[in-house]
This record gives structure tokens, sequence and C-alpha cells, in this order.
């Protein structure tokens, strides 16, 4: 190329131009243009502001779990599922991030594969961070699973109960062995220093399997929930609750984690798809927390406005009548025979339960 006449000619674009690397040992030339170069570095760039707000959203939300969750609630498996699936989540986007500083980003050895200088310690920082996913899609399928069995305690029919379990189980065991193989494509790929190239449909799938999970689960969990929520306006309950902290919260996981799976076929920004399980990851303790802090704003203004005395002995009057249905409130036929009384709603306060208990709930934990 004669660079004298393109630029007389004013067709040399010195954006576009070719820049010449010696490759040993061989010492062969090879050419790679400006551009090249400036995509290497804008996609770096993006990663690491991706995987940057990941780790300081992951960070942030575990430290407001870890001060704001009581302590009767962190022997919880839920919260022993967020705090371990928070910590991995950060974990895993600080090693993306930091990759980008390792020599496996430098541009010779990104533009020629002369992989010589990498050392055992980079590729191991490199395994780690691609194992550190399947940990995090176990935390968000489990807890979603464990909001699920707690919501089917208020069910009718014993095989409603067995078919969505095995419904949500199933799709959970076929995420994660989609997900497990990536890891380990992943990991071989990074020690033997290869290429992937007949799996680049995996990783997509992974995703979209983690998005129809998640959407399924939190559908049950929403529906679920509309029907406690409508029972309870049966019965005169119409305040703003826990149970409705719960059902905006669902719809957040499902509707965020959906959006960004959607996103990830249209837009190329860089690990976008590694949002999917961040925003799934990151709903989960957040519903918990505003849930808590409701059920505590609710029985601290109850306590303020009715002595615990007259509570009591509202309760126990009520509990020994009535217990509401669908239909409303009739009486207990066997509640003078001293049989266990069924689950019910009384008033504000009162230690009465309807369907099932809030505080017992997968977002708060199970004991």
């Amino acid at each position: 190329m004669d660079v004298t006449n393109d630029t007389t000619n004013g067709s040399f674009d010195p954006f576009s131009q070719t820049i010449n690397i010696t490759v040993v040992p061989e010492y062969e030339t090879m050419s790679i243009t400006l551009e090249d170069f400036s995509r290497w570095q804008l996609y770096a760039t993006r990663a690491c502001i991706n995987y940057g707000s990941q780790f300081g959203a992951s960070i942030t939300l575990l430290i407001l779990l870890l001060t704001l969750t009581k302590s009767d609630r962190r022997r919880s498996i839920i919260f022993i599922t967020n705090c371990i699936g928070l910590t991995a989540n950060a974990i895993r986007n600080l090693l993306q991030a930091v990759y980008f500083t390792t020599e496996y980003w430098n541009p010779y050895v990104y533009f020629t594969g002369d992989t010589s200088r990498i050392t055992t310690s980079i590729t191991a920082q490199s395994v780690t961070a691609a194992i550190l996913p399947f940990i995090v899609y176990t935390c968000i399928l489990a807890s979603l699973n464990l909001q699920i069995r707690v919501m089917l305690t208020i069910a009718t029919y014993r095989w409603q109960r067995i078919v969505i379990q095995c419904i949500s189980l199933a799709l959970a065991l076929v995420t994660l062995t989609f997900r497990f193989c990536l890891c380990a494509i992943n990991a071989k790929a990074i020690v033997d220093n290869e290429i992937t190239s007949g799996w680049q449909w995996l990783p997509q799938a992974c995703n979209i399997l983690l998005t129809i999970t998640i959407c399924t689960t939190s559908l049950i969990f929403c529906g679920k929930l509309v029907c406690a929520i409508y029972q309870r306006r049966t019965i005169g309950l119409r305040a703003f609750g826990p149970l409705q902290v719960l059902l905006v919260m669902s719809l957040q996981t499902f509707l965020i984690p959906s959006l960004f799976a959607l996103v990830q076929f249209t837009s190329d920004v860089a690990q976008l798809y590694s949002l999917v399980q961040t925003s799934a990851l990151l709903c989960l303790p957040l519903s918990a927390m505003w849930a808590s802090a409701k059920v505590g704003e609710r029985q601290s203004s109850v306590g303020l406005s009715t002595p615990s005395f007259v509570r009591q002995w509202k309760c126990s009057l009520s509990s020994s009548s009535i217990s509401p249905l669908s239909s409303g409130y009739r009486k207990e036929s066997h509640a003078s025979q001293g049989s266990p009384a069924s689950p019910r709603v009384l008033e504000e306060g009162c230690e009465g339960r309807h369907s099932f208990d809030v505080m017992a709930m997968g977002t708060y934990g199970i004991r």
C-alpha cells in the first residue's frame, strides 16, 4: 500500500491504518488495524464497567443483609443461601474484572495467541471465575424453590403440591446441568489454552433456561400470593402489608431478569448476559428486607395503638369462635371440643394466622 499516493489523493484514513506486529519465534509479521485495536480496548472498558457495577451492588446488598437481618433469622436456610450467593457473585465479578489486567488481555497475547507468559496463578484465577457462576445459579434456584415449597403449604390438594414441586425441581436440575457442563468446558479450555469454537450456543442456552426457570417459579409464587391477598380482602384486611410487598418483589424478580435476557440478543454491550443472574440474585434479599421492615412497622404500630392485654383478650375470644373462609366467617363446630384450631386471620396484632405464616415464608427464612 502506497501511503504517499493515498495521502495525496485524500483516500488514506488514519483511523483505520494498519499496525504490524512481529510474531516470535518465527519472526513473521502480523497486521492488525486500528479499528481492531479500538474494539479490543472498548470491549475491556465496557466489560469492566459492567462487572464493577455488579460487584458494587452485590457487596452493598450483602452488607445491608448482614446488618439489617434480625439475629433470630440469621440461622435460616434462605439467609445463608442469599449470603453465599451474593458473596460468590461479588467474587466472580471481581475476578472477571481483574482478568482484563492480566497477561491474558495483553494486546500481543490477545492478537497472536501466544500464552507463554501466562502463569499458573493467572490460570487458576480464570478457572475460579468460570466455576463460581455454578454456585450463583445454585443459590438462586435453591432460594426460588424454597419459596415455592413454603407457598405450597396453602395448596388445597396434595397432587397440586406434588406437580408444582416436580416442575420447579425439574427446571432447576436441567438449568444446573447445563450450567455445570458450561463450567467444565470453560475450565478445560482455560487450562488447555484452547478455543471452544463449537460451544457458542451453550452460554445462551444457560441464560434462557435460567430465565425460564425464574419466570416459572415467580409466576407460581405470584399466583399463590394473589390468592392469599384476595382471601384476606374478603375478610376485611385491605392494608398494604408483607404479602403485597412479596407480590411486588416477585413481579420484579420475574420482569427484570427477563428484560436482560431479551436485551442481550439485540445489544452489543459486553457481558450483558451476566446481569440476568445478578438481577435475580439481588431481588431475593431485597424482598426479604422490605417485607421484614413492613412486618416490624405493622407490629410496632399495633403495639402503640392497643395495649397487649386487650389484643390477647380479643385474640382469645376470636380464635375460639370464628374461622375465615373464602365466603366469610362461620362458626367452628369443633372449637368447644378442644380440637386444634385451623389457620386464621383475626385482626391486626393477633397471633392467629391465615393459611400460612408470612414470617415463615421462604423469603424470610425456613428453619
